[in-house]
């Protein structure tokens, strides 16, 4: 009995960011044990919070924790009105607010404003095992690397965003996270050139490299501009090459999702697959289903747009998947890499289950990028 013991505890914290990180069951087993009535106990399952019975923001003193009571932090001052709104609708029930209390910011990209949330989408497809065993994939395609995953396509479309809205907007700060580490290094090679020439702590109007992080790494940190770059794990269940997105744990983990949306200042954008995919029956796709829901975003400062319409913004015209190569690693590479030149490909990727190789024949990132900094830094481009 806590009374008897005359003590008092305090704990401080957020049961809706990310949990400590052990050997958890993976959002499959959680299920499976779901479906099966059985609960999954255990020292690598529980918490401050799970223990309290804390499941809900609203919850005015602990369940499982008799004479307890819970002091709810309201005010968010960090981000503007439809960041908080977004994560407040859909994890908080409405209970945290913003203090800045509007959108107002003065991020662009190509000379137009951008929304405080926006929801860019790529393709993206499991390839089946015959395909993973052919000379060429697409870009599209999720490559499994180890216990991780890395989506080219993706990667590219985010270091392309991220490099246009770094030098287009000197001094403010762009940050790329990403649920798996592999792609977290996919990200740091293509942004390498680019990074090398830019301080991380630069001078007011000055020019910043672009920052690449997991979102377990940036939990606590905050940018005025967040890319949350959504690639999908290289889940093993599939309809006819479809993925089945509510089987993939950190992807579509709602505790990533929130910590992923609130690092963001002034806007945040979900890149994230294409909605046309299979679907768990059992969970569905926690962003599309539990975030960018139309009852979530209503009144909100939100836009979509698709890979379609995005990729001539980015690259000045569509067709980005014939610019990219993705080839297993085998013998007679540099073979290979002349005929995906002669193919008029820019952009060579090759790969195995543990190593991932770029090979750039036409820096397809930097067009462009150059003459933008050059006018930027007040000198001839």
């Amino acid at each position: 009995d806590w009374g008897a013991l005359g003590a008092r505890f305090l704990f401080a914290g957020d049961p809706f960011q990310l949990p400590p990180v052990g050997l958890t069951p993976s959002l499959g087993d959680r299920i499976e044990a779901d479906k099966a009535g059985k609960p999954i106990r255990g020292y690598s399952t529980e918490n401050i919070y799970t223990l309290a019975g804390i499941d809900r923001f609203d919850l005015e003193e602990a369940p499982n924790l008799e004479g307890s009571w819970i002091h709810r932090l309201t005010t968010n001052y960090r981000s503007g009105r439809s960041v908080v709104e977004l994560f407040s609708r859909s994890r908080y029930q409405s209970g945290v607010t913003s203090a800045k209390g509007n959108d107002e910011h003065d991020i662009t990209l190509g000379g137009e404003q951008l929304s405080a949330v926006n929801l860019f989408t790529f393709p993206a497809y499991l390839p089946t095992d015959e395909e993973k065993r052919s000379e060429h994939l697409p870009a599209s395609a999720i490559i499994e690397s180890g216990v991780s995953s890395v989506h080219v396509l993706s990667a590219v479309m985010a270091v392309r965003l991220a490099l246009m809205l770094a030098t287009q907007n000197a001094g403010k700060r762009v940050i790329i996270v990403c649920p798996y580490n592999k792609q977290v290094r996919l990200c740091e090679s293509l942004l390498e050139p680019f990074n090398e020439r830019h301080p991380k702590q630069g001078e007011p109007g000055e020019v910043r490299m672009v920052e690449v992080a997991s979102v377990h790494r940036y939990q606590g940190g905050e940018a005025e501009v967040v890319i949350f770059l959504l690639n999908p794990s290289a889940s093993k269940g599939n309809n006819e090459g479809q993925m089945v997105i509510g089987k993939v744990a950190l992807f579509n983990d709602p505790h990533l999702i929130n910590v992923g949306i609130s690092r963001a200042k002034d806007v945040v954008i979900l890149l994230a697959p294409e909605d046309n995919m299979a679907r768990a029956d059992y969970l569905g796709y926690h962003l599309m289903d539990d975030v960018m829901t139309r009852e979530v975003t209503d009144g909100l400062d939100v836009a979509w747009t698709t890979c379609v319409e995005l990729e001539p913004k980015l690259f000045g015209r569509a067709g980005l998947t014939d610019r990219i190569a993705v080839l297993p690693l085998r013998h007679m590479d540099v073979l290979r890499t002349q005929e995906s030149q002669q193919a008029g490909n820019d952009l060579v990727v090759m790969h195995n289950k543990s190593n991932l190789n770029l090979i750039v024949l036409r820096d397809l990132l930097m067009e462009g990028i150059e003459q933008h900094e050059g006018k930027e830094a007040g000198t001839e481009a």
